[in-house]
């Protein structure tokens, strides 16, 4: 009877020890990168954008991540407003989102100033990154578009948010992403009939300032066969007064120009000068939102200016800006 009981104490000590232990909280899933997005009103539409593309998951875990998360209004600059758009751009949004993620954690303000660095997203393709200042600023930008605020810090790494989506390229050089930009098949043919395509392909980096197709209508030049007659040398001339050496963002412009006058002088590579001067943004004091570039023509006399029509297209070798105009130089 004693040995009886004795058994029976020693079961239920045992008993008493061997309670389910406490599970304990996945830090990961509840506080990582995607919770964090899951429960910021100002990323819905980017929450939603991860589970499409099936991102909630790998976000989850460990890491650790770097996330540049667009907020919705830069989704909606792409018409994506809902629930039913990201369904419906869902095949879109499988190429976009990785392009935001980078499979390690960085803090962009650590990094080097006036030196624009270079990362591989998860999708293998390359994301260029600028931290500059002066004394009235500094931003961090990412392919040229400026990042509104710091790092919001979670377990398994950092997000940034982003006011603009970022579009993946695989144009690859400069003389790629020309080729395929419809409103350059002027530009595109006086690069092959110079001769030029040789350094825009190339290992060397560049800013280009491409004339729209427009800007050749502007000055007499209406047809692409009109370009293939032209004197190769004298196309040459002309073509670069409006590339330059170095990889420049037009944000990189703006933190370069002086303070004190708002202006920039980019060389370019025939050695003649473009001016560069800021445009303020409207309501926000010591900001500004693009540049306008002009060039004197020494021989004439003349002045001529040029807008941005279209900016920082990235390339494996530089960058293109597309202008409205063309630099007689």
């Amino acid at each position: 009877m004693k040995r009886i009981y004795i058994n029976l104490l020693v079961i239920l000590l045992f008993s008493a020890c061997s309670k389910d232990p406490i599970v304990q909280e996945d830090i990961y899933n509840t506080r990582g990168i995607a919770a964090v997005a899951n429960n910021n009103f100002n990323l819905t539409l980017f929450a939603m954008a991860m589970q499409s593309s099936g991102y909630t998951a790998i976000l989850s875990q460990r890491g650790p991540f770097t996330v540049l998360a667009p907020s919705n209004a830069a989704f909606n600059l792409m018409n994506i407003r809902n629930a039913v758009d990201i369904r419906n751009a869902s095949g879109l949004l499988s190429e976009i989102i990785p392009y935001h993620v980078i499979n390690q954690q960085i803090s962009f303000d650590t990094l080097g100033i006036s030196t624009v660095h270079t990362f591989l997203m998860d999708n293998g393709l390359p994301v260029y990154i600028s931290r500059r200042e002066n004394s009235r600023d500094t931003a961090i930008t990412v392919n040229g578009v400026r990042l509104p605020g710091n790092a919001l810090p979670t377990p398994n790494g950092n997000m940034y948010l982003l006011d603009q989506v970022l579009l993946p390229s695989t144009s690859g050089n400069v003389q790629e992403v020309v080729g395929n930009e419809s409103t350059l098949t002027f530009f595109n043919a006086a690069v092959m009939r110079s001769g030029l395509y040789k350094i825009l392909t190339s290992s060397d980096i560049f800013t280009v300032f491409a004339p729209s197709n427009q800007a050749f209508v502007n000055v007499g030049i209406t047809t692409t066969d009109s370009i293939y007659r032209m004197d190769p040398a004298l196309l040459e001339h002309l073509l670069k007064a409006h590339i330059t050496t170095g990889r420049r963002f037009i944000n990189d412009y703006i933190f370069m120009a002086d303070v004190a006058t708002d202006n920039y002088t980019e060389t370019m590579i025939d050695n003649g000068d473009i001016q560069m001067q800021l445009l303020p943004m409207p309501g926000a004091p010591g900001r500004f939102r693009s540049i306008r570039l002009s060039r004197l023509n020494n021989s004439t006399g003349m002045l001529w200016s040029a807008s941005l029509v279209k900016e920082n297209l990235a390339a494996s070798n530089g960058v293109v800006h597309i202008v409205d105009n063309i630099f007689v130089p």
